[in-house]
């Protein structure tokens, strides 16, 4: 669960890997946790589907080759 600002609405796909809420919603905080925590397959789906996210598109070699190929095309 994480806010809708910055890169947290960037890595976090809705509902897939995870939710994003509105920074100071806490109606929207507590409906969000509690279907996790009232829904363990979901909570693990979720976790397993962020997890291989970060690794497959969110980890450092690729991010460093994206930036690499960003700065050459200035």
């Amino acid at each position: 669960i994480g806010g809708r600002v910055g890169g947290t609405s960037e890595a976090i796909l809705e509902g897939k890997t995870g939710y994003l809420i509105n920074a100071l919603n806490r109606q929207e905080l507590i409906e969000k946790t509690l279907a996790l925590l009232f829904d363990p397959e979901l909570a693990s789906a979720i976790g397993r589907n962020g997890r291989m996210r970060v690794e497959q598109e969110l980890n450092w070699p690729l991010l460093i080759n994206q930036y690499e190929r960003t700065f050459e095309n200035l």
